[in-house]
């Protein structure tokens, strides 16, 4: 199994992963699967080289439709987590004006980066449809 695939039976399953350094970050709103768990385990070095940028990920490998929409997926996942976080951080009232300036900032561009791995994603299955159609 590849780690695209991986990535997408954990986005299926609920689990938004990213990577920061050698680590993968997980977060699920529910207890995930055990066994999506475990495959992530067993890919874990596949799926860090695949999200990550540079450094053999996927500018310098083959990638194929799949492994492009889940990379597009994986971050516009990742901006809605940081969106996720900004949000809660903005709930607390100890804030001082420039700190709720620069989170109100924060958030707005992180939503927009959001917003731009969504249109892309779109982008890329549309073509992916006119160019080979499902089976891919």
């Amino acid at each position: 199994m590849k780690a695209a695939e991986v990535i997408k039976q954990a986005t299926a399953a609920g689990i938004r992963i990213a990577v920061k350094g050698d680590v993968l970050l997980l977060e699920a709103t529910t207890a995930p699967p055990e066994a999506v768990i475990e495959l992530i385990t067993q890919h874990k070095a596949e799926i860090i080289d695949l999200l990550r940028p540079g450094w053999g990920g996927p500018a310098e490998a083959e990638v194929s439709w799949l492994d492009m929409v889940v990379a597009v997926e994986n971050e516009a996942g990742r901006h809605r987590i940081w969106c996720d976080e900004l949000t809660q951080q903005a709930d607390d009232v100890s804030l001082t004006a420039v700190e709720r300036d620069t989170l109100q900032r924060s958030f707005a561009s992180h939503a927009r980066d959001a917003a731009i791995f969504e249109a892309v994603l779109r982008v890329i299955e549309g073509v992916r449809d006119e160019a080979v159609g499902d089976d891919v």
